[in-house]
């Protein structure tokens, strides 16, 4: 990141998941959009993990012209993006994958859970609707690779992220229909 370097000195060249990061935390060049937006919520906290970090992307989107998509990952490997949420509540959002049928997964996990319902092969965007009970929930979506064939994009998408929680009371109480005489 210096102009200029020393004789001698070794440099550092950015790594595709590098650059996928600083893109998840700070945004594309000439405004693209951040991991918040690119999931379209900007109320939740995401955090990356696995081999590959999950970064936002304009090529492929169910709403709003980005999504986020999974980490470039070798065979055996997993990219992971995670929130926390307060229930109860409930969660949707919508998702797609371009992997090896039956082999490469994209799955989502609450506490650790694997939910019904991962894909696998050629999957359109569709959307998932999960519901939320009480106390804090640990959201999460895994694209998995197996050992052996790399087949279509290799990756996963999530976009549009929704989660309607709990709403705080005011000082009178709930919203109760007023009644008429």
């Amino acid at each position: 990141m210096q102009p200029t370097t020393p004789a001698g000195t070794q440099r550092r060249t950015l790594t595709a998941d590098d650059i996928a990061g600083i893109i998840a935390i700070y945004g594309a060049a000439a405004g693209g959009p951040t991991l918040n937006e690119a999931l379209d919520n900007l109320n939740l906290s995401f955090t990356l993990g696995g081999d590959g970090n999950w970064f936002p992307e304009t090529t492929t989107s169910y709403y709003g012209g980005s999504a986020a998509q999974s980490g470039v990952i070798a065979n055996n490997q997993s990219s992971w993006l995670q929130t926390t949420v307060v229930g109860p509540g409930n969660l949707s959002f919508y998702w797609k994958v371009s992997s090896e049928p039956n082999y490469d997964f994209l799955e989502f996990y609450i506490n650790g859970v694997r939910q019904p319902g991962s894909i696998s092969g050629n999957v359109d965007w569709q959307q998932k609707i999960f519901p939320i009970s009480t106390g804090s929930h640990t959201l999460k979506w895994v694209y998995v690779k197996d050992q052996y064939v790399f087949d279509g994009s290799d990756c996963g998408w999530v976009d549009k992220v929704v989660y309607t929680g709990p709403r705080p009371m005011g000082k009178i109480g709930p919203f109760l229909p007023l009644l008429l005489e």
